[in-house]
């Protein structure tokens, strides 16, 4: 049939004016590019970030890569920021660490890997600095917060005479990533580590700053006071954040997150007291030294003369005690807490903030005290005020996200549409041009045809007889599927009969089959 339809769309096809040739070949060519077209808008990929910041040659080495694989991409941000379809996101990560297509922009000593015969004292030591500020930068670029650091060194020459010689000095620029800052600490981390890698360099001759000219080192050894200071003020800080942190992670998980603000001020005590204090205990004394003295005399008019001194010294008991306050220690604590008022529905159904209740405050002022060692006799201060807060920009925030998602399913809704419609637009095109050709009424005629046999057979069927099916099945069996169905009709008789002539025991035996020999 299939080979006849063939030959009845090529014959129809012959029998068109030409007029009717081109609009069929219009209309197939028309099909077949909105179909096209349906199907690469449908299958375009969803593209994810492959890496962000880079430099110009690795990203020309990125895309060479892709173009050679065939896969697609996408710039933005100046060509510094590579997009991809997000399926081959991390296998393209894990290919370009491997093949270190990704440069950290610093040549280290790998410099002297090749034997470059010929060079000059001096281009050796070029080299030499070269290869030094690359590795101290490669070090630099494995903390977090950084994105990406130069270093250059500045090293003279030895000189014969030790107060005429240079010092050597170091000048870092740091590229921070976004929304990250680097804390003291590491700053004097970064000193340490360039100082301990160049010989001859000391940290305060180590200046550091960042790319938008910030300075971020303090050399404090110019001025004490200072630096003390600043390590107190840091302090402070750190001792403030870490008690806001415990208390704004209970009040999140009571109130809810976005419920409640939460402001530390610390006042610590940085004066170093050193005591000694002596107590003589006078009635446990100890005898040091003890000296006695005698004197005797007599003369011959009978007169006796006689004289006793004693000296004794005593070792007394003394107890020495030694005091030094620890450094650093609370002074006293001011707290304010801002509390969100409870959000309400009322009568027509708008949103209204109740206050809070007066014991609910009560409650979380214990739980703010408990949270950060509240101490009474330190004169620590807390005040809890509830307010209605602005969420205008939670709002904002929150209606975008629903809106970025409302658009990602009407976009999935709207592929899915114009994927049926095209599909009906020219199936419906396609059937009226094989209407307009005659090939409807061929296949109404070929499917009648076909309901005309099955109709003819089924009331063939109809037709036999009871015993013309039992003879044309047994045709059909094999002859041990006859024995065995010969042996089933004799044992199906036997059974018959004997229920027929003895149905008590009959009975009897099916009792017995169903609960056995209890009875």
């Amino acid at each position: 049939m299939n080979s006849a339809l063939i030959l009845k769309i090529k014959q129809l096809i012959s029998q068109l004016t030409p007029g009717q040739k081109i609009g069929f070949s219009a209309l197939t060519v028309i099909a077949i590019i909105c179909m096209f077209m349906i199907l690469t808008w449908a299958n375009r990929p969803e593209y994810g970030l492959l890496y962000s910041n880079l430099d110009a040659s690795d990203v020309s080495n990125i895309l060479d890569d892709l173009k050679g694989n065939g896969i697609p991409y996408k710039l933005k941000n100046g060509g510094t920021t590579v997009l991809v379809p997000k399926k081959d996101v991390y296998e393209l990560r894990i290919k370009y660490a491997g093949k270190n297509m990704i440069s950290t922009g610093a040549v280290g000593y790998e410099l002297f890997d090749k034997n470059n015969l010929g060079l000059t004292d001096f281009m050796q030591k070029v080299n030499l600095k070269r290869a030094l500020e690359g590795e101290l930068a490669n070090t630099i670029n494995q903390i977090d917060a950084v994105m990406k650091a130069r270093v250059h060194l500045v090293m003279p020459e030895r000189a014969l005479f030790e107060d005429e010689e240079n010092q050597t000095t170091a000048s870092v620029i740091l590229k921070l990533r976004s929304r990250s800052a680097l804390e003291r600490q590491q700053v004097l981390g970064i000193q340490q580590l360039i100082a301990g890698s160049v010989e001859g360099l000391k940290t305060e001759n180590i200046i550091i700053i960042d790319t938008f000219g910030n300075v971020l080192t303090n050399n404090e050894s110019n001025d004490d006071e200072i630096g003390m200071s600043r390590s107190q003020y840091d302090l402070q800080q750190k001792v403030e954040k870490y008690l806001a942190k415990k208390a704004q992670s209970m009040l999140d998980k009571v109130l809810g997150v976005n419920n409640s603000i939460i402001q530390i001020s610390v006042a610590l005590n940085f004066e170093k007291i050193r005591r000694t204090t002596e107590k003589v205990d006078p009635e446990n004394s100890a005898v040091l030294s003890e000296e006695k003295n005698e004197e005797r005399s007599s003369s011959t008019d009978t007169t006796h003369f006689q004289r006793e001194n004693s000296i004794t010294n005593y070792e007394l008991n003394k107890v020495t005690e030694q005091y030094e306050n620890s450094v650093g220690d609370i002074k006293h604590l001011s707290i304010a807490v801002f509390v969100n008022g409870v959000t309400d529905v009322d009568q027509d159904g708008n949103q209204i903030n109740v206050p809070r209740p007066v014991e609910e405050i009560q409650k979380i002022t214990e739980i703010v005290k408990s949270s950060v060692g509240f101490q009474n006799d330190r004169n620590d201060q807390i005040v809890v005020n509830q307010l209605t807060f602005d969420q205008t920009t939670v709002n904002r925030e929150k209606e975008l996200l629903e809106s970025i998602e409302q658009e990602e399913n009407r976009n999935e809704i709207i592929k899915f549409a114009l994927m049926g419609l095209g599909a009906i637009l020219v199936l419906f095109m396609l059937r009226s041009f094989f209407k307009k050709l005659g090939l409807d009424e061929y296949m109404k005629r070929q499917r009648g045809q076909l309901l005309s046999s099955l109709e003819s057979a089924d009331k063939k069927q109809k037709m036999l007889t009871e015993d013309d099916a039992d003879d044309y099945y047994n045709e059909k069996l094999s002859h041990e599927a006859k024995e065995r169905l010969k042996l089933q009709e004799k044992i199906t008789g036997d059974v018959t009969e004997f229920t027929q002539s003895e149905p008590a025991r009959a009975a009897n035996i099916l009792q017995y089959w169903l609960y056995g020999d209890d009875e």
